[in-house]
């Protein structure tokens, strides 16, 4: 008896129109409000100068695109021991992004790491919107908090990769592959 009772009342709670939609907007709104609060308080920690090599060699590929010419094709990494030369690279439109926003907002940790800030607001909304898609909008706002929450204070998050990039437009193109399907 407890068991139907239970089930019955998950599947309430699980259904699509159990939650008004504005409700969702506003749960959704603060996720995303307390997850950009939270990074931008924390987005120089730690201090480019003190970063992990791999950050490191991403600057240098984006300071390499502001300086040398934005040739996408041919990305160069500079070393101490003599001038930029060219390396393969996973996915260069990420250091080719973050090399274009130092002209306009400066070369500092913000401009640095706001292509990984904005790919983890982008991450949190679609996980939201594919989960809602599948599993109903308490479902989707849980999986928002948790996947937008958590990895809060892990460098994954915050340094200059290209895996947040691109996990956030693999759930971008799951999402708009659930909608076309």
């Amino acid at each position: 008896m407890f068991y139907s009772a239970y089930k019955t009342s998950l599947r309430l709670y699980l259904k699509p129109d159990s939650l008004p939609r504005s409700t969702q907007y506003l749960f959704i709104g603060f996720i995303i409000t307390l997850t950009l609060i939270i990074r931008l308080t924390t987005i120089d920690v730690p201090h480019l100068d003190r970063t992990s090599w791999k950050e490191i060699d991403y600057i240098m590929i984006s300071k390499n695109f502001q300086e040398n010419g934005y040739n996408f094709f041919h990305p160069e990494i500079s070393w101490p021991v003599g001038p930029p030369q060219r390396v393969a690279c996973e996915a260069p439109i990420v250091p080719f992004l973050a090399g274009t926003l130092y002209p306009m907002l400066g070369f500092n940790a913000f401009s640095v790491r706001l292509v990984t800030l904005f790919s983890f607001l982008l991450f949190s909304i679609y996980v939201f919107r594919l989960v809602k898609h599948e599993s109903g909008p308490i479902v989707g706002l849980l999986a928002a908090a948790t996947s937008s929450l958590i990895p809060l204070f892990h460098p994954f998050g915050k340094y200059l990769f290209s895996e947040p990039l691109m996990l956030a437009m693999s759930v971008f193109g799951l999402f708009h592959f659930a909608q076309w399907v």
